[in-house]
């Protein structure tokens, strides 16, 4: 995960420690990122059906903002039928 600047809070309140009705488990962790100047990553997830099942599709889109953008939501277009 570091790779893409996302990395875990270290000692925050709720690093697994802390618990809570939400967070019973501690499996709940905050997460940092910080992309490049210009930079972004989006994780996109899609809710489909699939063969009378119900499934979630789940793609990584890394680069400059507008084309990463632009790239995810065409990706989901693709996964819903829709391009």
């Amino acid at each position: 995960m570091a790779d893409a600047g996302i990395e875990r809070h270290v000692g925050s309140p709720h690093s697994g420690r802390a618990r809570s009705p939400s967070r019973s488990n501690g499996c709940c962790e905050p997460l940092r990122y910080s992309p490049a100047e210009g930079q972004v990553s989006i994780f996109h997830m899609v809710a489909i059906d699939r063969n009378g099942r119900p499934a979630i599709l789940v793609q990584r889109f890394d680069g400059p903002t507008a084309d990463t953008a632009v790239q995810a939501g065409l990706w989901a277009s693709k996964q819903l039928g829709r391009r």
